[in-house]
Order: C-alpha cells, then structure tokens, then sequence
C-alpha cells in the first residue's frame, strides 16, 4: 500500500511540476497537454487511494492544478501550428492515457454489477466514519479483483475491506505522520473496533489464537487469520483479520445478526488493520472438482466501492 500511496502522488506532483516548467509553442499543443493532466487529475479522484494524504489533500492538489495551469499558459506561446507527434510529447499522451484508464476504472468500479447480491446488515458501527479501503467491481478500485485472476483467489472477488478514518480523512491518529503505513498498531483508528454478525445464521468456523503483527508487508503472515465464518442463505461469510483473544463465538453456535464476534485487528495476510468480508458459494469438503465462487455483497440495500462510508 505505501508503493500505491507513493506512485499517485508521485504522478500528480510530476504533472504539476511539469506544467509549471515546460513551455509550448502552439496554443493546440497547449490545451492537448492540459487536458491530458486534468485526466490524470480526474482519474486520481476516481480510482485514487485517499489515504495519505487524507481526502482533504483533494483540495490542496485540485489548487495545485489550477495554479499550474495558469503558469503553464502564462509561459506558452499562443499561435503556430499543432505539432504533437514528437517525441517532447509523449509524457503528454501517456499521462492522458494512463488518466482516461483511471477515470474509466474508477467509474465502472462504482457501478453495482449484475448478478445475485446476498444482503447483510453492517458489520462494524455506522456512526464510527467506517469506510471502504478496497471495494468495488474493477481493478483499480478493489485489489482482490488482482487476485482472483488466480483460481487459488476468485472466491474473493467481491471482497470488502473496511477501515476507519476521522471528519477529515485520516486513517491514523497522527494527521501530520512522515510513513505513510505506521509499524504501530495502535496508530490505527480502526484497531480494537467492534465487528458484529452482518446475517443470522451458524458459526462454520472460527480461529481466536492468530498473533498481531505489525502493519507492513513483510509482517504479512499466511498461515491463516483470527476469523469468524457464518453461513447464511446457503452463503459463507468470512470476516478475518480479528484480533487475538477477542473471538467470542465458536463453531456450531447459531448467532443473530448484529451480535458482536469480536474485534479488528491485524492478524493474518494483511498490511495494516482492517476488516476483510468477503461472501462465497458452499461447496463439500469432499469436492475436490468444484470451486468456491465469489457472491456479490450488498451493506443495508447499498452496494459499497472504495470511499464508501457504513
């Protein structure tokens, strides 16, 4: 998550500072290359992670923009002919691509796809600025879209990670952090929050004893997360990352929707804290032919992508 963090500021500070130094010499060149960076811009907005900086820095970058956008026309020439199959220009015409890809994504992602939905109710607090790091129904929005391309992965397709921020977008309790994913746990809004049942139905499995480990990838542990699994209309829902020691409910309990199964913490194949939900088909265990398949996720009638709030 941190390389996300830096290669989207990394591109939009590019492009300011290149508006700001550069200098064309015709006016169509001029309105090609500002329309190429405020694709990017736009694609940033709707694809982007707005973590770090928070989404307050949306604002700060749109002023960014602007103001290189006046020093860019300020600093360019106003006649001669278009000209923009040189070599200057290719920055130019990838930046409106990699934009017009972004926007793209960040669009379609939102838009709730076709298919059978499973309803469940919220699984954590709706007053407690929850919020979705990774959702949604393309790759850019929802990185489990990345690992379904495995048949190891396509039951989380669908999956929904959940974290907490503050009114002003930040994920952490320090605003003004220079490491943009903190080794310290407690630096997490999300850590210790309660996670309650989103359905009614029984306990399939539960894992309480996975360690906490510190946020960053290469804490990441595979063998397995502190976890609750509840089958309800005929659908596993899996709720993982728990915090040790904080599971409350055990295999074969049948529990009602909004009972609490314990707390957010950081245990498993994760970076930092979170919630991860995910729904998907029941198989036998005796079937060794058949795969798991992702089920589609609705949260109180809505259908959630990255940015959305409980």
């Amino acid at each position: 998550m941190p390389t996300f963090f830096l290669i989207q500021n990394a591109l939009l500070v590019l492009v300011i500072i290149g508006l700001v130094l550069t200098r064309l010499r015709t006016r169509s060149e001029l309105v090609v290359r500002l329309i190429a960076a405020w694709i990017l811009f736009f694609g940033a907005l709707a694809a982007g992670l707005w973590y770090y900086p928070p989404s307050i820095g949306k604002i700060v970058y749109a002023f960014a923009f602007l103001g290189a956008t006046v020093i860019h026309i300020y600093r360019s020439d106003q006649s001669g002919s278009l000209s923009l199959f040189r070599l200057q220009h290719s920055p130019t015409l990838l930046c409106a691509c990699l934009g017009a890809v972004l926007l793209w994504q960040g669009l379609i992602g939102r838009s709730a796809p076709a298919g059978k939905y499973i309803d469940l109710v919220s699984p954590m607090k709706e007053s407690d600025g929850v919020c979705v790091m990774s959702g949604g129904a393309s790759l850019a929005l929802n990185l489990h879209y990345l690992l379904a391309l495995s048949p190891e992965g396509r039951y989380e397709q669908h999956s929904i990670d959940f974290t907490r921020q503050d009114d002003l977008g930040v994920r952490t309790r320090s605003l003004w952090v220079f490491n943009p994913q903190p080794q310290e746990l407690d630096e997490y809004l999300v850590l210790n929050q309660p996670v309650f049942a989103p359905c009614s139905g029984p306990v399939v499995s539960s894992e309480n004893n996975k360690e906490d480990h510190p946020a960053g990838d290469r804490f990441r542990d595979t063998s397995g997360s502190n976890h609750v699994t509840l089958q309800c209309d005929n659908r596993h829902i899996v709720l993982a990352h728990l915090k040790k020691g904080t599971v409350t409910v055990e295999e074969g309990q049948i529990i009602e929707a909004g009972t609490q199964i314990g707390l957010v913490g950081n245990s498993g194949n994760t970076e930092e804290p979170h919630l991860h939900i995910n729904a998907q088909t029941i198989i036998s265990p005796d079937d060794t032919h058949t795969d798991r398949e992702p089920v589609l996720m609705r949260f109180n009638g809505k259908y959630l992508s990255r940015g959305d709030c409980l």
